[in-house]
């Protein structure tokens, strides 16, 4: 088996020595079948660029995000990468030049009929041309236009070696000249033609003597044509070994001086700017000035952007973002102050008919501020339909006494369903006007649930259907309180009274109740063209307001019925012979007009009449008649119903 050889250019016989550097510069037979030999030039400028990607590689990594955050223990690597390729760029550019001058012939590799021989440094690796085990010539073309031909040769061991022709013909003409040389050699060893082969081989004394081993003379005993030596630290070996090393200790204390100044610049940064948002990056990313900026100068450009802000839920967002941070009680005081201001707008503009109007006002504006809340629920008792049933009996048994005895029953339409959107209307009225005091992050006005006599949502209410008066008689038994005082609402409710509230304050939230019981108001209302009657209805209204764990409430009782006249929307091509709005659209406009009634007085028990709060002044405000809107019920102004309406007049 052909074995790859490495021989020190200088221990080869003087003769072969120069026969051999003749032949690499073609000035003698045989000459290289294929050579590659790059320029130094274009050496060193390889070098000099991989040397200046390293360079880049590690002022890269220096400034990535530089400033902005630390960089873990992996990316310690791209500084020993970086490192590493720079100094073996620079280490063997210097070898690249020192190479130049200190061999008799130009590196490169080389092709001949014998032997491949890399001669890129003193030391000549010689592959004989027996070893090839494998041939491959591929012509490359780019887009259909071809630009060259790559011939690789692979020898035993796995060696593989790639030359790269420019023009076809030259291709095929090397390709011819390997095959005429093969078997020139082959025709010379079968023939023992010595001469021959000798003029094909220009290592054939030593091949012949097998002197590949034979050590090189000293430096000083050699005779030219001699390669000098570039020292150990040129050897290639010995600038890997160099390269690693050097970037191996330089690279841990690059890394840690890229973050502690990157940390530096973090913290200068955000003292500078002292936003929220960069000390937040910091405290994230940022180690040297960890506790300082987390638990002083973080809260404390929070607070500020806070207080910009000017409003109470950015205040206590900050306070639930920064619990017992350093400014705790500087955000307290600020939202204290938010407060203090709001109740003195209300002050402004409260009613002063009520005196315990506003000392309740300040206790429910106290409790939301200490419960960090503004939730203000609207809680409605669900009203009982029996007292309209016994009406609507009533006027059936009484129907033919009656005048026109079309009487539409009116308890159907005043069940939970259509209750509960009724009651939103009222809360949504009642919120406009305390919105523009008390902003929404101070008080709110919301829809909770509905209730029961006892106050508390029906959702919470235990099912019992056993008669209210069973329940009170056992609840006596047990001489319970509590049991008894449910059982008399129980009662209460089944027969429509209204619930006076307990002497003690249970609410779980800041509450509005109201309960309201619909009766008639032994009158009714009738169609301009129709026989069709409505009972009358009056609302009877109790507010209270309650504070939790306060024994104090705000309570007023509101009576309201429909004005005399009201118009019902309807359009209806069969107007004028027997076409109207349906029977609970009457019933909705009679109830809706009675609840505007109820948010009209509400407002007034807030607020003085003509304040901001209070809104604009209904014609009940001012002591200048108000005109009479065309369409009305019962037309008292005499004119005529426009299209698309129906009125109707109470009796």
């Amino acid at each position: 088996m052909a074995e790859a050889k490495r021989v020190d250019f200088n221990a080869l016989p003087r003769e072969v020595r120069e026969r051999l550097i003749s032949c690499m510069q073609h000035q003698s037979y045989p000459y290289p079948l294929l050579s590659s030999i790059p320029s130094q030039g274009a050496a060193i400028a390889g070098w000099f660029v991989l040397a200046l990607l390293g360079f880049i590689l590690v002022v890269g990594t220096l400034l990535h995000k530089f400033g902005e955050e630390l960089q873990s223990m992996p990316v310690m690597f791209l500084y020993f990468l970086g490192t590493a390729i720079v100094l073996l760029s620079i280490l063997f550019l210097i070898r690249r030049v020192r190479l130049g001058s200190a061999l008799p012939y130009k590196p490169g590799r080389f092709l001949f009929p014998m032997d491949f021989i890399n001669a890129e440094d003193r030391v000549l690796r010689i592959v004989p041309m027996s070893a090839l085990v494998d041939f491959r010539g591929v012509h490359q073309h780019t887009n259909g236009i071809y630009n060259g031909t790559t011939l690789t040769f692979t020898f035993e061991g796995g060696i593989t070696e790639t030359f790269t022709i420019h023009g076809k013909e030259r291709a095929e003409e090397v390709l011819r000249q390997l095959g005429a040389s093969q078997r020139a050699i082959r025709e010379a060893a079968e023939a023992r033609d010595i001469e021959a082969l000798m003029k094909i081989d220009p290592l054939f004394e030593v091949r012949v003597k097998d002197t590949w081993a034979v050590q090189a003379p000293r430096d000083e005993d050699m005779q030219q044509p001699a390669a000098k030596s570039l020292g150990a630290l040129l050897a290639k070996g010995t600038i890997l070994g160099v390269a690693a090393g050097a970037a191996a200790l330089v690279a841990l204390p690059m890394w840690h001086t890229r973050n502690v100044a990157s940390d530096e610049a973090m913290f200068t940064h955000a003292k500078e700017v002292d936003r929220e948002w960069l000390w937040e990056q910091y405290v994230r990313e940022g180690k040297r000035h960890l506790d300082e900026a987390r638990d002083e100068l973080l809260p404390r450009a929070a607070l500020r952007e806070a207080k910009e802000k000017g409003s109470v839920t950015a205040l206590r967002d900050f306070l639930k973002k920064y619990p017992t941070s350093v400014v705790e009680k500087e955000a307290r005081n600020e939202i204290h102050a938010l407060f203090t201001k709001t109740l003195g707008e209300f002050r402004e503009q409260a009613s002063t008919d009520d005196p315990k109007l506003q000392p309740f006002m300040e206790k429910l504006l106290g409790y939301l501020e200490k419960n960090d809340t503004a939730r203000v629920e609207a809680r409605f008792e669900a009203p009982s339909t029996e007292k309209l049933g016994k009406v609507d009996q009533l006027l059936r048994e009484k129907g033919a006494e009656i005048e026109g005895g079309n009487i539409v029953p009116v308890a159907p339409h005043f069940g939970e369903k259509v209750s509960v959107q009724r009651e939103a209307e009222i809360v949504r009225s009642l919120q406009q006007g305390f919105e523009k005091v008390f902003p929404a992050d101070v008080m709110a006005l919301k829809q909770g649930p509905r209730i029961g006599p006892d106050g508390k949502p029906l959702a919470e209410q235990p099912k019992d259907d056993r008669d209210p008066y069973d329940r009170l008689r056992e609840a006596a038994g047990s001489k319970n309180p509590a049991e008894m005082r449910a059982a008399l609402a129980a009662i209460d409710a089944r027969d429509g009274k209204i619930t006076k509230d307990p002497d003690v304050n249970d609410v779980q939230a800041p509450t509005i109740e109201v309960r309201y019981e619909v009766s008639w108001a032994g009158d009714f209302f009738t169609e301009e063209k129709g026989d069709r009657k409505f009972v009358g209805i009056v609302v009877f209204f109790h507010v209270a307001m309650k504070i939790p764990g306060e024994t104090d409430k705000l309570e007023f009782d509101l009576p309201v019925q429909p004005p005399d006249h009201f118009t019902v929307d309807y359009t209806n091509p069969m107007y004028g012979i027997g076409g109207g709005p349906s029977e609970g659209r009457v019933y909705d406009v009679m109830a809706a007009r009675a609840f505007d009634q109820l948010s009209d007085r509400m407002r007034r028990v807030f607020f003085k009449v003509g304040s901001k709060a209070y809104g604009p002044l209904d014609p009940d405000d001012v002591q200048e008649e108000a005109p009479t809107p065309e369409g009305v019920f019962g037309l008292p102004n005499g004119k005529a119903p426009p299209p698309g309406k129906r009125t109707g007049t109470k009796l």
